[in-house]
């Protein structure tokens, strides 16, 4: 799926000038720079590749027009690929176990930390803050404004949170 042949000079030079197509894809559909730049820019050096080396492409379309696309198509891939891992409907109730109790045992606080401790190692910056937000019950209106994200991302993020799901629950299981 990836080319590591190395751009050309000209490539190199076009990728360059139009470098702030990739921000602009990830911000109008909503996927968190962090999480989503790595996987664009091979969509978008894919997208450089064939529109420099198709003179059909050049003639028809706005090289904008090629790089979304592929951006999409390179993003879209991910996601299936990450949400054919998980293979598990997402459940907010899987959480109640993290909510503060008034009494602890040892065991039950030594849970919760290891849990705490994946979901801090695992979870990107917007999945801790979706996380959090869901297990306040806050709806996904709510977290779209407050997560900056559209919904599409908000389960797209979902998705990847539920992918954690088995390793927390080995934990509490032990």
């Amino acid at each position: 799926m990836y080319n590591k042949t190395p751009l050309t000079k000209e490539q190199n030079s076009f990728a360059a000038k139009h470098h702030g197509l990739i921000l602009r894809f990830l911000n109008k559909r909503g996927y968190p720079e962090v999480d989503y730049y790595d996987i664009a820019v091979f969509g978008y050096i894919s997208a450089v590749r064939s529109y420099l080396a198709r003179e059909d492409l050049r003639n028809n379309y706005a090289f904008s027009t090629i790089a979304f696309k592929r951006m999409s198509s390179y993003v879209a891939s991910h996601i299936k690929a990450e949400s054919d891992r998980a293979k598990v409907t997402f459940s907010y109730d899987k959480y109640e176990h993290l909510t503060p109790r008034t009494e602890d045992s040892p065991e039950d606080i030594y849970i919760r930390g290891e849990c705490a401790t994946i979901i801090d190692n695992s979870l990107t910056p917007c999945q801790k803050l979706i996380l959090q937000l869901r297990c306040e019950n806050t709806d996904i209106i709510k977290l779209c404004e407050q997560s900056g994200v559209g919904p599409e991302a908000i389960t797209n993020e979902l998705c990847g949170i539920e992918g954690l799901v088995p390793e927390l629950y080995e934990l509490i299981a032990a």
